[in-house]
């Protein structure tokens, strides 16, 4: 089954190729659509000793770097020369023949190599007679390389030329550059140019523009392109719809994208696809919907005659994960086993990822151990995602700070294994000797974060004040208070909370007093934790008129939250403790995790 993907990283036709473990690459892994939308790649083939036309095009599209700078394209003019050298020899031979692929491989490849110096494009070529085909071969190597200034020169240059004006195809191939590298409103501007000129659109040029302005965030234009299309009479394909429903998934408007998707299979009679499913999917996962991923997962095998693939449980386990549903989680993940689905790092993360919403730091450490035995190293998210179950209430029964040491050796692990951590993995390592109050530890991390080259966050500098907070060192925090101003970086709520605790903890009202009109200042609002604080400190310090004001404003801030909708009302559950049933439950739940991965170690 040939399909057509729509990110704007995979935005063309490909055959669909089994997915192996051989053949899926290794990828970094947020637990996002975007980092689960990763296909195999098709086996790469050996390129023949005899060189032709064929041989020099594979080596020129085979030496296309993936940066954007100018450096790349001058890296790549020794490519391009060794292909036209062979290509010469081989002529020269009599081993090729001089046939229209051949002269076209010639010339772009010349004109690819001249480009990457200090020359006028018009002028190179203005030299060489070239048609529109030669035009779009040198386009799309262009964009390729991603030498996106020469790609627009060469597309301005086509269109002062008489015989290569208005060519949609060219068009297709910059709108498309453009779209990829989130440069809308220039995609939009060469879109608008061509219907000013009364070019004949296609479909495809209707593609890439809703994949340019899904990648821009801006659904309604991607969906007028829908209404304008229908009235071109022209049909919306799969790649249309999937930039559509690619944009509403980046605005988290997944009941839209949900409509849309039901009105393509209703009223424009295309079938879904794996890709489109995934795509819907992925918008779900955004945000933990995981009885609508769950309800999707099932109309692909029963209704739309489509196989989950390892995108779809991957997503389904992540919207689990988010919700805090680990039982659901685990279920999906048998279930892959079951249907035969190859499963890869990004859905052995995903798990451990609802393992630590949960609380189950054993069971993620069950999964972690079972992702090693089935070959799959772990990346840096993995690793940042294990270190957040030690940032959960202390178990009971270990020694004080004896968690602090295993994350800490798990971090040394990671490091060990060649993983570089960024400053999200330091500020999580900070976060972990917070909760378990070793604030000289937590210091330590921060000076090794800085010599490592990273700038700590708010993230990180909250979680420094935390762990001075929880022994009282009231001056420590406000000095972490004066290094964050210092270096620019924006205290949040959670920052001036911290703080006041720390001063709740030394009995320093005057000072609770001034950080508290500091964050009405920056415009913060207080709540019901920080106003908790406030009169915990202001009682120690018998400020008994001052209490009343604030035990009023309290009660103020509970009117109104409890106006507002349970759906917008701020909660504390990150445990998932409202999910958590019997212990009889729990016990087995537990029994099956340990069981099931024994046997897969097996």
């Amino acid at each position: 089954m040939s399909l057509v993907t729509f990110s704007p990283q995979t935005f063309r036709a490909r055959a669909s190729v089994p997915q192996t473990v051989a053949s899926r690459p290794s990828r970094p892994c947020p637990i996002t659509p975007k980092a689960l939308s990763v296909r195999p790649q098709t086996p790469k083939r050996a390129i023949c000793p005899s060189w032709s036309a064929r041989s020099a095009t594979a080596l020129l599209a085979a030496s296309a770097p993936t940066a954007s700078s100018g450096e790349n394209v001058k890296d790549a003019q020794g490519t391009a020369d060794r292909a036209i050298g062979k290509l010469q020899k081989g002529h020269a031979n009599g081993k090729g023949r001089r046939t229209k692929i051949a002269d076209n491989t010639y010339v772009c490849a010349q004109k690819l190599a001249d480009m990457s110096g200090e020359l006028d494009v018009g002028a190179l070529l203005d030299d060489e007679e070239l048609d529109a085909h030669k035009v779009s071969t040198i386009l799309t190597t262009l964009r390729k390389w991603r030498a996106h200034q020469r790609c627009l020169e060469v597309l301005d240059w086509a269109q002062r030329h008489p015989n290569l004006r208005k060519n949609v195809i060219h068009y297709n191939i910059v709108i498309n550059m453009l779209g990829q590298s989130g440069k809308w409103q220039q995609a939009e501007n060469l879109f608008n140019e061509l219907k000013a000129n009364s070019v004949e659109l296609q479909v495809f040029t209707y593609g890439v523009m809703s994949l340019a302005y899904a990648k821009g965030g801006h659904v309604e234009k991607a969906r007028d392109l829908l209404v304008e299309m229908k009235a071109e009479g022209l049909e919306p394909n799969e790649a249309v719809y999937g930039g559509i429903l690619s944009a509403l998934e980046r605005a988290k408007k997944v009941d839209q994208a949900r409509t849309l998707f039901d009105e393509m299979r209703e009223e424009g009679g295309l079938a879904p696809n794996v890709i489109l499913c995934n795509t819907l999917l992925g918008g779900y996962s955004r945000l933990g919907r995981w009885q609508d991923a769950q309800a999707l997962l099932l109309e692909m095998d029963t209704q739309f005659n489509v196989q989950p693939d390892t995108i779809s449980y991957s997503c389904l386990i992540s919207a689990c994960a988010k919700a805090g549903e680990f039982e659901e989680a685990l279920k999906a993940f048998a279930a892959m086993k079951a249907a035969d689905v190859p499963r890869d790092k990004v859905v052995f993360t995903a798990l451990i990822h609802a393992c630590v919403t949960a609380g189950r730091r054993e069971d993620a450490m069950a999964v972690f151990n079972a992702m090693l035995t089935a070959g799959f190293q772990p990346n840096l998210y993995t690793y940042t995602t294990l270190l957040k179950s030690f940032t959960r209430t202390p178990t009971r029964g270990l020694e004080t700070g004896a968690e602090a040491a295993e994350a800490a050796t798990l971090f040394e692990r990671m490091e060990e294994a060649g993983i570089v951590a960024d400053d999200m993995a330091y500020a999580t390592l900070v976060d972990v000797y917070a909760k378990h109050a070793d604030w000289k530890s937590a210091e330590k991390v921060v000076e090794r974060m800085k010599a490592a080259g990273l700038t700590p966050g708010v993230i990180c500098y909250t979680s420094l004040i935390s762990a001075y907070a929880r022994d009282g060192y009231w001056q420590g925090a406000c000095m972490v208070l004066s290094t964050m101003k210092k270096e620019k970086v924006k205290p949040n709520k959670r920052t001036y909370t911290a703080l006041i605790s720390a001063c709740d903890k030394a009995g320093q009202w005057d000072k609770a007093k001034e950080l508290f009109q500091e964050m009405k200042d920056v415009g913060l609002q207080a709540d019901e934790v920080t106003y908790a604080l406030l009169i915990s400190v202001c009682e120690k310090a018998g400020q008994k008129s001052e209490r009343s004001e604030l035990l009023g404003e309290q009660s103020h801030l509970h009117r109104q939250a409890a106006k507002r909708p349970e759906s917008q009302a701020p909660h504390d559950d990150h445990l998932g403790l409202r999910r958590r049933g019997s212990v009889a439950r729990h016990m087995l739940v537990a029994l099956l995790v340990h069981g099931y991965f024994m046997l897969m170690g097996q």
